[in-house]
């Protein structure tokens, strides 16, 4: 994770719009996975390219260590979480539900 603070799109900022970050929708369902700890998956930044994935810097600051895929990206020293800032409110899990929440996967 070379970022250090939430991109200017990170759906876990309160002051992205609705909609107002590439995708423009969170899957609810693979979200409360992540946090539950069901599998090894941790939110990967909307602004990174798929090729070269890196942790959303919202999310590791407000699920980190409760998710496993996090703990264990930390501890085989693919995140370093020493550093993360905000100049700005984040979402909870819940709000975050609210305000960008659905479920994309055809299985919903």
């Amino acid at each position: 994770m070379n970022a250090r603070r939430p991109c200017r799109s990170c759906p876990w900022r309160m002051s992205t719009p609705r909609r107002g970050f590439p995708g423009g929708i969170i899957d609810a369902s693979e979200l409360t996975k992540m946090v539950r700890g069901e599998g090894l998956t941790a939110m990967q930044c909307h602004c990174t390219p798929d090729t070269s994935p890196e942790v959303c810097v919202g999310f590791a600051m407000q699920v980190g260590w409760l998710s496993p895929a996090y703990r264990l990206a930390v501890c085989l020293g693919l995140v370093e979480p020493e550093g993360l800032e905000t100049d700005e409110e984040l979402h909870t899990v819940e709000s975050l539900l609210l305000t960008h929440g659905g479920v994309t996967s055809p299985e919903a």
